[in-house]
């Protein structure tokens, strides 16, 4: 048997932070979620949480037809695309990248932000 639908109307004016939610679940690359940590650093100062980054990022894509074109490019990329020579952390002879990896669960704030 097949789910019933529901529909839900929103506010066209109401601000997108006081909107209703929807909880999802992703996973990423390894190498993605660490630059969503590095952007998470950045703007630590704004109080922006990992899914206000998300959102604004998702908010801000055109729905065009070039979104194909950007799925295949993403495709292609690796890990040094993303993180680049930027990135801190230990790297070997070999161009690896190393970098720490934490447990599930939300991160802890930096001492500095807690102050």
């Amino acid at each position: 048997m097949a789910k019933k639908s529901k529909t839900i109307e929103l506010k066209a004016h109401e601000r997108l932070r006081e909107s209703r939610t929807q909880a999802t679940s992703m996973t990423l690359p390894l190498a993605v979620h660490r630059k969503l940590e590095m952007l998470a650093d950045l703007a630590q100062d704004v109080g922006a949480s990992r899914a206000d980054i998300i959102g604004t990022l998702i908010a801000e894509a055109e729905l065009s037809e070039s979104l194909e074109g950007r799925i295949l490019a993403y495709k292609k990329l690796t890990v040094g695309d993303v993180l680049g020579p930027d990135e801190p952390g230990d790297r070997a002879a070999d161009n690896v990248i190393s970098i720490e990896k934490h447990g599930p669960g939300r991160p802890r704030r930096s001492s500095a932000s807690s102050q």
